[in-house]
């Protein structure tokens, strides 16, 4: 197989041989994918024999902080958003479980440093995009735009917490 060759392919039902690599990561997938279990498997099945698999990013929206307290809502709303799209918003919890039941062997699992350093402007624009697209079936735009408000004071107050507990697990076949 070609270095750098993209190929499409279901996670579930991986589109190579078994024993083909050295390690399979995936990034802010898991919680997409409706039986991580199975993909994990798929996973397991396309590294060599001591190969590693490594899933990086995945959130725990369920654990979501936001401060001030007008703001926890946004937690509730973007949870419930992400379920009705069909994700998992408590993969990052269950990440460990995951791997452990899809038979692998856990080197290294946690939780992700937080950044302790302010979105920057353009961090938080891209955010709220994505928020606005989540929850204009969940809510009304005024209440966002409300919500927006809040959340700038917050920002340029200092008084703005915004955390997604996000865990990586690192484990062997």
């Amino acid at each position: 197989m070609p270095f750098g060759k993209v190929t499409k392919g279901d996670a579930r039902a991986l589109p190579f041989a078994s024993s083909t690599f050295d390690i399979v990561f995936c990034h802010y997938l898991l919680l997409w994918v409706s039986t991580p279990v199975v993909a994990l498997q798929e996973m397991k099945r396309v590294v060599r024999p001591s190969g590693s698999v490594l899933a990086i990013a995945e959130p725990d929206y369920s654990t979501r902080l936001d401060r001030p307290r007008e703001l926890e809502i946004l937690g509730g709303l973007q949870t419930e958003s992400l379920r009705q799209q069909g994700a998992n918003p408590a993969m990052g919890g269950q990440l460990r479980l995951a791997f452990e039941e899809a038979g692998l062997t856990i080197v290294e699992a946690g939780r992700m440093k937080s950044s302790d350093t302010a979105w920057t402007q353009d961090e938080r624009e891209s955010e709220w995009a994505i928020l606005e697209s989540d929850l204009q079936r969940l809510t009304e735009k005024p209440e966002l735009a409300r919500l927006k408000r809040i959340d700038d004071a917050a920002w340029a107050s200092g008084t703005r917490v915004l955390e997604v507990p996000t865990y990586y697990a690192w484990g062997r076949a």
